[in-house]
């Protein structure tokens, strides 16, 4: 119910990235960051394969995975959207890029993801 925490946790990583050179894994930061100074990617695939691969990750069962992935993702989007209006997953207009990463292993997304920077970064 009190957003002050995630803004001054999303001000402080805004601080921390604004001369670039950071890769980082965030559901807020699209939206909130220059869009000059960014390369964002959405990575797309089904809930049941994430849950399969959190859970071979973490050594935990299916079941559990998923109650606290839909926990987890519940909660963040009502957050993003109390806090900025933002709807994660549903406005993908900060992104670059979006990929499926459904049939890609670790290796692959990142091979893709790498190629794809590669390219933005000459284009900036």
């Amino acid at each position: 119910s009190n957003l002050s925490m995630d803004k001054a946790l999303d001000k402080k990583i805004l601080e921390m990235t604004a001369k670039g050179g950071f890769v980082i894994d965030s559901w807020t930061m699209p939206w909130l960051m220059d869009r000059k100074k960014t390369i964002t990617v959405w990575l797309e695939c089904s809930l049941e394969t994430r849950v399969k691969r959190v859970a071979k990750r973490n050594k935990q069962g299916f079941e559990e995975v998923l109650e606290g992935i839909k926990r987890k993702e519940e909660l963040s989007k009502r957050i993003y959207w109390q806090a900025y209006g933002i709807k994660v997953g549903g406005d993908l207009k900060p992104f670059d890029m979006t990929l499926n990463v459904e049939g890609l292993n670790e290796k692959q997304s990142l091979e893709v993801v790498s190629a794809l920077v590669k390219v933005m970064l000459k284009k900036k």
